[in-house]
């Protein structure tokens, strides 16, 4: 199995090594984040989004920002993420860097891929999925010569998506159906709001009757 990580160009690398002090005051940092190993190349879908049936069509990212995740390991084991963004000209920016938990879930979860025996004997190309609306990041592999996709989520809030396992399309199909009609109904009020009362309106006034005269 061959596992092809896209190369970003090399104005996203640059980005890094001109901005990183910008970000943070640690050199052992900037110094590891400068010389990263991995760069991820970022895709974004929103819940409704992965309801459809194109939902992982590279074609949905056209004319879409450019975002990069870039990860890396310093000599003491710490790790390390940044993220690069092509700004509205076109120009790439470093936008955030990071080190928590999550980042060493990561770059395990990339490194661990050859694991999995259902990849064997195939070329793969990988990003990362980010589903905005939920928490969830998810590796997503594309084959290049079947087009067949795995998603392997690696920070997933839904308790349905089990962490380092591995979905196929059809598989995570149901899943997201389900979770995309739950937040909806979240979004839905659950009962109506009490009605304002009306004012009272003034009872017409009764016509005063006149005493009848006596004969």
């Amino acid at each position: 199995m061959t596992m092809n990580i896209p190369s970003a160009a090399v104005g996203y690398v640059s980005a890094i090594r001109k901005e990183v002090r910008n970000f943070t005051d640690d050199t052992r940092m900037a110094a590891t984040l400068a010389n990263a190993q991995i760069g991820i190349r970022v895709v974004s879908r929103s819940l409704n989004d992965l309801t459809t049936e194109d939902y992982l069509d590279p074609k949905r990212d056209t004319g879409k920002a450019i975002v990069w995740r870039f990860l890396a390991q310093s000599e003491s084991g710490e790790v390390f993420a940044a993220e690069v963004s092509n700004a509205a000209d076109g120009t790439p920016h470093l936008v955030s860097v990071a080190r928590d938990s999550r980042i060493q879930v990561a770059l395990r979860a990339v490194r661990g891929l050859d694991h999995f025996k259902t990849l064997a004997d195939d070329n793969y190309d990988i990003s990362l999925l980010r589903v905005t609306g939920v928490l969830m990041e998810a590796i997503w592999l594309r084959s290049t010569t079947t087009g067949k996709q795995y998603v392997m989520p690696i920070l997933a809030g839904p308790k349905e998506l089990r962490l380092g396992d591995l979905y196929t399309e059809e598989q995570l199909k149901p899943i997201i159906r389900e979770l995309a009609t739950r937040f909806r109904q979240l979004e839905t009020p659950r009962y109506a709001p009490p009605e304002e009362p009306t004012a009272k309106q003034p009872e017409p006034k009764q016509p005063e009757k006149k005493p009848t005269e006596k004969s």
